[in-house]
């Protein structure tokens, strides 16, 4: 009976270990959730507020060709960054 209660055990503990993962993967999963949410939440902030200026500064309609071309690049390098969901085609 003595080898058969060890056989059991550590049976019990594999049981055990299998449904501690299986419950970290759940909590770090539902943590990723929530940090790509926010990250999404603050780049769509931070969109509005370079549309806000860049309204206000093409409002002034007094651009020369050189700060428009400045106003370019500047718009070139902030392209949107995009945060896909897991499983989304790329277009």
């Amino acid at each position: 009976m003595d080898k058969y209660d060890a056989l059991r055990a550590k049976m019990k503990k594999k049981t055990k270990n299998k449904e501690l993962k299986k419950t970290r993967e759940e909590a770090i999963s539902r943590q990723s959730d929530v940090a790509v949410e926010a990250i999404r939440k603050t780049l769509e902030a931070v969109y509005k507020v370079r549309k806000i200026k860049d309204e206000e500064r093409m409002k002034s309609k007094q651009l020369v060709r050189g700060a428009l071309v400045t106003f370019l690049a500047e718009q070139a390098r902030r392209l949107p960054l995009y945060v896909r969901e897991i499983g989304a085609l790329a277009l």
